[in-house]
């Protein structure tokens, strides 16, 4: 069969055309499978993220009774046994001495131990909560980056818009939310009412 040979011996332009053609059908193939593989990614994590909300409020509905009384005990606790061990330490008597130092000791103990635990369930709520907040910051850096085009700017758009419409947060059956913020809330309350205790409880002063 003859073959098609220039004077230079090339190709003729036929075959450059044909070659080019290729070359642009296999980058299209690559780009629409980068799509469809970033497209999987994106469902994959939409779908993580919607059982992290489900996950959330099924903690809320089976805990969020215990979370309040373990709270609420705590903030009592420290209440009476601070409340408690100041009275001892204020009166003026010299007598149990040793029981008297027992009851100050147990008191504090009994405290720290209640505010420790509130701390860390408080803590670890927060924790969790920042962590899955830190999606959507990770979702807009992605939008930022160069060379997203628009269809996975959609699929980012669409996967914020559920990150922000999701609620994570972990609460004391409604009537607080578990944050870093209600440490220092439940501190102030707590010492408010140990001022209140100490001013009932002391003994009036006689002229």
């Amino acid at each position: 069969m003859p073959v098609n040979i220039t004077e230079n011996g090339e190709d003729p332009p036929e075959s450059n055309c044909n070659s080019t053609y290729s070359e642009s059908i296999t980058n299209d193939d690559s780009a629409n499978t980068r799509h469809e593989s970033f497209k999987e990614n994106i469902y994959l994590l939409r779908t993580v993220y919607n059982n992290i909300g489900k996950i959330i409020k099924l903690v809320n509905s089976a805990y969020g009774a215990v979370v309040l009384f373990c709270t609420m005990t705590a903030f009592f606790t420290a209440v009476f046994s601070i409340s408690l061990a100041f009275s001892v330490l204020g009166s003026q008597s010299t007598y149990f001495d040793e029981i008297n130092s027992i009851v100050v000791y147990l008191s504090i103990s009994w405290a720290c131990l209640y505010i420790s635990q509130t701390v860390a369930i408080v803590y670890s709520c927060s924790a969790t909560v920042t962590a899955a907040r830190m999606t959507g910051v990770l979702v807009q850096d992605l939008l930022l980056k160069p060379g997203v085009d628009k269809e996975e700017q959609q699929e980012l758009k669409e996967f914020l818009d559920q990150v922000h419409n999701t609620d994570v947060a972990f609460t004391g059956a409604g009537f607080f939310t578990m944050n870093l913020a209600l440490l220092p809330s439940m501190a102030g309350s707590v010492t408010s009412y140990i001022l209140v205790l100490l001013q009932l409880t002391s003994p009036e002063k006689t002229h």
